[in-house]
């Protein structure tokens, strides 16, 4: 099963780890786009503790007076991504999802990250084998754009935050998207038109844009909320900084559009893994139907029993001696052992090339399962591209010149 390797980047407290809480949470339960997301690990156990690590972030966002600490190391998530059939009852494992959890991103730190493993690669490496690169433009530092305050704060992001994300989007050959967090605190004050106006403005970002688009690689803006309104609200501090601060109101959190992003996988990846099953599905029919007996039975066998029933035929028919009980009964226990051996040689012979039949029948079946599971989870993920589409049309970046 083929697993499509995602990447979001963002500086250190940016909400990396809330938008997986939450985006987890929401899609663990089948919802009304017809998916789902199953965490993974080595085994049972580690699955388990995966989820019970999960359920506790959002947890903390939800119950919690302050937010989640901040990540430490790197953390890889992978997940099994369950689509709906049909028939409304069944649901297939159509791919995985991994998800780097992380905690920060700048020059200096990036070829520096280490997973816990044997044979550990540098995020760098990581982030030449993503898929997807998404972009996490935090809402707060879009509302001081926007409004066009805490000017050396915003400078500083410009010219290391975000110029650092686009240096790496640039060099990424696939789909590359933004996600504008913190929508809540934003739709009521400006629209995404004005938003993606703005940030056309700045010059690496545009260029980079137009890059894309040339290139025929789409570049979308997603806007996403972890907690939705009504949660959390933007708080002047002393010094002059805005801080996110949670409402004490006993209201849960209702994130917002966090499944969006991973609908935007490139679609032709997923057919060429449909292709690719399509090859892998007709193969193994051509290796089934072209499975021969086990050659450990062969012709010799063959002799063999043939010469032994032969020999109780002639025996029958043509007894020369009946007073040679012994040479009579060694010649009987010859003949059992013979038939013995041989017919046992056919019957294991036959049934290792039923087993080899069935395993193969049960490969193509998997096959082709999992190949209506992917046309089901680009049905499904196209569904939300549209409903994004017609209530953001300036999500696509497409069509800047």
């Amino acid at each position: 099963m083929y697993t499509f390797k995602i990447i979001m980047l963002g500086p250190r407290g940016s909400g990396k780890t809330v938008f997986l809480a939450s985006m987890y949470h929401y899609l663990s339960i089948m919802g009304e786009y017809g998916f789902r997301l199953q965490v993974e690990g080595k085994d049972e156990d580690e699955a388990s503790e995966n989820q019970k690590r999960l359920h506790n972030y959002y947890t903390e966002v939800a119950t919690g007076e302050e937010w989640l600490p901040g990540t430490r190391g790197i953390t890889e998530w992978i997940f099994t991504c369950y689509v709906k059939a049909e028939n409304g009852r069944d649901e297939y494992p159509a791919c995985r999802f991994s998800y780097l959890d992380y905690d920060g991103l700048n020059t200096t730190e990036i070829g520096q990250y280490r997973e816990e493993s044997e044979e550990p690669e540098t995020f760098a490496q990581k982030l030449t084998q993503a898929d997807v690169l998404l972009g996490l433009l935090d809402g707060m530092k879009i509302n001081d754009l926007m409004l066009g305050r805490n000017q050396k704060e915003l400078n500083a992001w410009r010219t290391k935050d975000l110029a650092n994300m686009l240096s790496y989007m640039q060099k990424h050959r696939g789909p590359i998207h933004f996600a504008i967090s913190k929508w809540d605190i934003l739709e009521n004050q400006f629209n995404l038109g004005k938003i993606r106006h703005k940030l056309l403005e700045i010059p690496n970002f545009q260029k980079l844009v137009k890059d894309k688009n040339n290139s025929y690689c789409p570049v979308r803006l997603i806007p996403v909320s972890s907690v939705g309104k009504g949660f959390a609200c933007p708080v002047l501090l002393a010094n002059g900084d805005m801080e996110m601060k949670k409402f004490i109101n006993n209201r849960s959190p209702e994130p917002f559009n966090v499944e969006m992003p991973l609908a935007f996988i490139d679609r032709d990846l997923v057919y060429s893994q449909i292709n690719e099953l399509i090859k892998d599905r007709d193969m193994l029919r051509i290796i089934r139907d072209e499975i021969k007996a086990n050659p450990k039975y062969n012709w010799w066998d063959r002799a063999a029993r043939f010469g032994a029933i032969s020999t109780v035929a002639f025996r029958e028919i043509f007894v020369v001696n009946p007073n040679t009980p012994v040479i009579d009964k060694i010649i009987k226990r010859g003949i059992n052992v013979i038939l013995h051996k041989t017919m046992e040689k056919e019957t294991k012979a036959e049934q290792e090339l039923k087993e080899s039949k069935d395993k193969k029948t049960k490969s193509i079946e998997e096959k082709e399962t999992q190949e209506i599971a992917l046309d089901l989870m680009i049905k499904k993920f196209q569904a939300l591209q549209e409903s994004l589409k017609s209530k953001y049309p300036e999500s696509d970046l497409s069509d800047q010149p």
